[in-house]
């Protein structure tokens, strides 16, 4: 049921991404328009550079951080870093963009300088695979370069950038699925390397409770027998033969003979507790990294979704500024939701069985 929900969510965010391409991307174009308010844009901008600082910043691990080192948490961190580094990429990208468009240049030079910008950018990309990891090559980025450099107009030469811009998106996303399929090994890795740890703590804390619970129900029989059924002895010196030191006869059973049994249960539930007080430590160490293990849960989770709702809005910010429509403040993803809400619905309905 679990991996039907994530399965959901990450499908309606990709309908997110579908509808807000075809919502934002078909209003009105003003065509004739050569000046347009690059503030909010540029808002957006500063946005999107805090949620990437949230996301980059690494969970504080105290109690887990002995298991760090495993395979599938190093898996994970490689994966992140492409992620991290494309959205600051997008930050300084969108920056660049407002300061050419402010500019005293030409249009036709403020393309040229955008175009040039990109090609800088990339050629400091020292590794190749990491442009492969977000779905980039040498040859179609040539391609989206002549492109701009042939605008006429500077926001024909933004707006000839969608395919990388577009390519990046998708890249981010398929990133950002990797990174969310890797979450479950690694919870996996870190409760086996805990179980391992703890196995003989946890082992000789289920047998004291077991024997705590055994006692607790013989004490709860011994009060039966005395007060209401005095039948049920010979089963309780069987489940218990230590009970047999205390009784002479079962067919006649005196106070006093009751009461030694009865001293006898609660010195050995008072001793139960002492040797449980003695596993505290353990315990609460467990427990401790087992909660870890959950807010590290959550917060990657959190980064996840942020990551995803920043990546959507910005792009389409991108693609509305490329076609001269005023981009509006930077909106969060219940404002997406009301927007398309309806056709949201009627797409998740057909994705969740009912």
């Amino acid at each position: 049921m679990k991996s039907l929900k994530v399965r959901t969510i990450k499908n309606i965010t990709r309908i997110l991404l579908v509808f807000s391409l075809f919502i934002f991307g078909g209003c009105s174009v003003f065509k004739g328009s050569t000046k347009i308010n690059m503030q909010p844009f540029s808002d957006n901008t500063a946005i999107l550079f805090g949620e990437a600082v949230k996301i980059s910043r690494p969970f504080q691990f105290k109690n887990l951080e002995i298991y760090k080192d495993v395979q599938e948490y190093e898996v994970i961190k490689e994966k992140s870093l492409p992620i991290i580094n494309a959205l600051k990429g997008i930050v300084y990208y969108s920056n660049q963009i407002a300061v050419i468009y402010n500019s005293r240049l030409t249009d036709k030079q403020k393309n040229v300088q955008l175009a040039l910008y990109l090609e800088e950018a990339f050629s400091k990309v020292k590794h190749k695979e990491r442009l492969d990891s977000i779905g980039l090559n040498k040859e179609d980025v040539e391609l989206v370069l002549k492109d701009i450099r042939n605008s006429e107009r500077y926001l024909d030469g933004i707006a000839a950038a969608d395919p990388i811009i577009n390519t990046i998106v998708l890249g981010l996303f398929d990133g950002l699925d990797e990174i969310e399929a890797g979450i479950s090994p690694i919870i996996a890795s870190f409760e086996s390397q805990i179980l391992e740890e703890f196995s003989l703590a946890i082992d000789n804390y289920l047998r004291i409770k077991n024997l705590q619970n055994s006692t607790q129900e013989t004490l709860s029989k011994l009060y039966l027998f005395w007060t209401k059924d005095r039948t049920i002895l010979d089963s309780l010196l069987k489940s218990d033969l230590s009970l047999s030191y205390y009784f002479k006869s079962a067919d006649s059973v005196s106070q006093e003979e009751f009461q030694s049994a009865e001293d006898y249960l609660f010195r050995r539930l008072g001793r139960i507790d002492e040797m449980l007080r003695q596993l505290d430590d353990d315990r609460i160490e467990y427990l401790a990294k087992k909660e870890e293990i959950s807010n590290w849960h959550l917060q990657v989770d959190e980064k996840l979704s942020i990551a995803r709702n920043a990546i959507i809005i910005w792009a389409q910010s991108h693609r509305n500024l490329g076609k001269g429509i005023e981009v509006p403040p930077l909106l969060d993803i219940s404002t997406i939701m009301n927007l398309v809400g309806p056709s949201v619905s009627k797409a998740a309905s057909a994705l969740i069985p009912p």
